[in-house]
């Protein structure tokens, strides 16, 4: 298994090489989120409940209903506003914020992300339970430490748990996947490149958020996944296929690379062997287990 893992990082670097010279991919152009969202848009028509992320001049911004905010927790309170209706706040935070053709170089802007605040605001006694018993009383400073072993640890704990609930066997971390994901999210970081995975054998997820959000990126992924996904599905759905892919039974080994550039954190997750086959769905994805079920009922409202 190491001498077949070797000759995949071997070709997957020389390939990744060849394609940051001739094939590099804007996230501007092309980017999907943890939470299933495609941010290929029409940039006229702009959900007014949604935070955009944007690189521009080599700087992070937030826009959220047609206003950019430079911190993050301003373009949360106007999405916190827009839902809740509360207009004299939304009227007072947004003279903090600044009209896009206020600033300049709006027009060459990047877009790097898309995060719908319904969604990130749904519960589910689940997640939130899954989310507490691994992440309680640790903020960026504590799981950034150490070149962010905590959360890559977090992460596949989190994941591991996913899979337990589904029926599936715990991922175990691979050195040479972890490497791969490293590079990976160091060039994704740096020059805003979207990697074409040119390997068949493994699947390669990625996501970019807020530091102070980087705990929250699985919780928000399988917020809506376990409330509405369909079990009877034997087929490839790529609204879930980051969900499937963590909890596919076939899958047994896990790279996990992160970087942060900005005060955004780049995620890269790697799956081997990989996921996500047309037709073998009804296999490798089990609903959540009766027993889960009855646990987590009794522990609803805890947290």
């Amino acid at each position: 298994m190491e001498i077949l893992l070797n000759i995949i990082q071997f070709f997957t670097i020389y390939i990744f090489f060849i394609n940051s010279q001739f094939q590099k991919s804007s996230i501007k152009r092309e980017r999907n989120s943890w939470n299933g969202f495609s941010t290929n848009y029409n940039e006229n028509i702009r959900d007014k409940k949604s935070i955009i992320y944007y690189l521009i001049n080599d700087k992070v911004y937030f826009e959220c209903n047609g206003y950019i905010y430079k911190k993050h927790s301003d373009a949360l309170q106007c999405c916190k506003y827009l839902n809740s209706g509360s207009r004299r706040s939304l009227f007072f935070l947004q003279l903090r914020g600044i009209i896009p053709n206020k600033i300049r170089s709006y027009i060459n802007r990047t877009k790097i992300a898309v995060y719908d605040y319904k969604r990130l605001s749904i519960k589910n006694s689940f997640t939130r339970k899954i989310w507490y018993d691994i992440w309680k009383d640790c903020n960026y400073k504590c799981f950034s430490s150490n070149n962010f072993k905590h959360l890559k640890e977090g992460l596949l704990n989190e994941i591991n748990e996913y899979r337990k609930i589904h029926k599936a066997n715990p991922l175990v971390a691979s050195r040479y996947l972890n490497i791969l994901a490293h590079r990976y999210a160091t060039r994704t970081s740096l020059l805003n490149y979207r990697f074409i995975n040119p390997m068949q054998t493994f699947n390669i997820m990625y996501e970019v958020i807020h530091r102070n959000e980087a705990n929250h990126v699985l919780k928000y992924l399988f917020d809506e996944f376990i409330n509405h996904y369909n079990y009877n599905n034997n087929i490839y759905c790529e609204k879930y296929s980051k969900q499937t892919q963590i909890i596919w039974k076939s899958t047994s080994r896990i790279g996990i690379g992160v970087m942060e550039e900005q005060e955004l954190i780049y995620i890269v997750i790697i799956f081997l062997p990989k996921g996500n086959i047309n037709n073998n769905y009804r296999n490798n994805i089990s609903p959540i287990s009766q027993s889960s079920i009855h646990i987590y009922r009794s522990l609803k409202g805890h947290h």
